[in-house]
């Protein structure tokens, strides 16, 4: 029920933004980030306990997803480099060298 003005909304985009950039790759850091964009804006820091019981789980969950991105971008610029090797490839990801 708190309303916020196109400019508090402008400012609460850029603060998200330069926190998640500044966020280490660090386990429980959403939470801390979270009380810094809520600070920052003026907001109530009593929000957070809505969000301590699921954030763990999509921590989890983020992880997986943050990590396979990672692994299918480090493949793809490698494929584009021509800095892979195609046997060693293939058998590593248990498919037929000849594909």
């Amino acid at each position: 029920g708190i309303p916020l003005g196109p400019v508090q909304i402008v400012i609460l985009m850029l603060v998200s933004l330069f926190s998640a950039i500044g966020a280490p790759g660090v386990p429980g850091t959403g939470l801390v980030m979270l009380s810094l964009v809520l600070n920052v804006m003026g907001l109530p820091l009593e929000g957070i306990s809505l969000v301590i019981g699921v954030d763990r789980l999509r921590e989890m969950m983020s992880s997986v997803v943050n990590v396979m991105g990672d692994a299918v971008a480090a493949v793809f610029v490698a494929k584009k480099e021509g800095e892979i090797n195609e046997k060693t490839y293939h058998k590593a990801t248990w498919l037929d060298s000849d594909i």
